[in-house]
């Protein structure tokens, strides 16, 4: 469904937006956005993260764990959510980007 692919939108941004996003979404949920997304985008939001989340993020997209589709659609529903959050705070002055919502080091991931 259209509506619950907002990938296609946050690849199309710049880096410095795509970050901005990507400070909004914890990391468990971009692991199950990101299975079947292009490399190139992949490789950027990977970039773009902190390294210690990157690495985490790499290793579970390299997993290819099975998940439940209302997973992934829950996990896309959240990436669009940040997307428009990003978009109204960039247009708020003062706006201090929020810190991330989980770190994976703070957290335990089932194996």
């Amino acid at each position: 469904a259209e509506d619950l692919d907002p990938l296609r939108e946050l690849a199309a941004l710049d880096d410095r937006s795509l970050k901005r996003v990507l400070t909004r979404l914890d990391v468990p949920t971009l692991a199950l956005a990101l299975p079947g997304a292009e490399a190139g985008f992949v490789a950027r939001v990977l970039r773009l993260l902190p390294p210690d989340e990157a690495r985490w993020l790499r290793a579970e997209l390299a997993q290819a764990r099975p998940a439940r589709l209302r997973d992934i659609e829950q996990a896309l529903r959240r990436c669009r959510a940040a997307l428009r959050a990003a978009e109204f705070a960039e247009g708020q002055p003062g706006e201090a980007t929020p810190p991330r919502a989980r770190s994976p080091a703070a957290s335990s991931h089932p194996a």
